[in-house]
């Protein structure tokens, strides 16, 4: 867009916001959203004018320029999603989802143990994962990120992440040793004859 229409937005901005004209809150707009085309941008400052009493940070901004190129689904909005895919396909079938967010949860929690969950168990497994991978759907939205969907272990991490950080991860280096653990225990089991109690 041009400057000269990125500025009389920004000035509708401030005047809404009974604000006087700030050149350096201008400088810092401006170098984040001049690519954008200026449509774009008008809706996004009449969208915080009805929605807003103070003047937004660039950050905020950028929030907002992202929810709205890609919404994020709700949590009931994921759940119907994969609920349509287990009644559609079934556990040996190869699922598609209507939203990346319900691909990333099926690969961190296991399409099969999907399937096979009553669901009350349904419903908290994917409310456990929903808000993090919301979170990173978002990072990708705002910072013009692919989505990532990861496959190391069933694991999900950002994209920038390299797999020697992933597994470096408290959590995810807990439930690796857990499952290393459980693993040379069936070993031993096998090998003096016994057979492991699994929960």
């Amino acid at each position: 867009m041009k400057f000269e229409d990125f500025n009389e937005r920004m000035n509708y901005l401030f005047g809404c916001m009974g604000k006087d004209h700030n050149k350096m809150v201008v400088a810092a707009f401006w170098s984040n959203f001049e690519e954008m085309e200026i449509d774009e941008f008008k809706n996004l400052v009449h969208l915080w004018v009805r929605n807003n009493k103070y003047m937004p940070t660039v950050s905020e901004f950028l929030d907002m320029a992202a929810e709205a190129k890609s919404p994020t689904p709700s949590e009931n909005d994921i759940i119907n999603d994969i609920l349509n895919a287990v009644y559609k396909i079934g556990a040996y079938g190869n699922p598609e989802f209507s939203h990346p967010i319900s691909n990333a949860i099926v690969e961190e929690i296991g399409w099969d143990r999907l399937c096979a969950m009553q669901h009350d168990r349904f419903n908290d497994r994917i409310h456990f994962q929903y808000d993090r991978i919301v979170k990173t759907w978002k990072h990708c939205a705002k910072n013009d990120l692919a989505f990532p969907i990861n496959k190391i272990k069933g694991l999900f991490s950002l994209q920038t992440g390299s797999k020697k950080q992933l597994l470096e991860q408290p959590d995810i280096k807990g439930a690796l040793e857990q499952m290393n653990d459980t693993k040379a225990n069936e070993s031993m089991a096998k090998t003096s004859g016994c057979t492991p109690n699994k929960k």
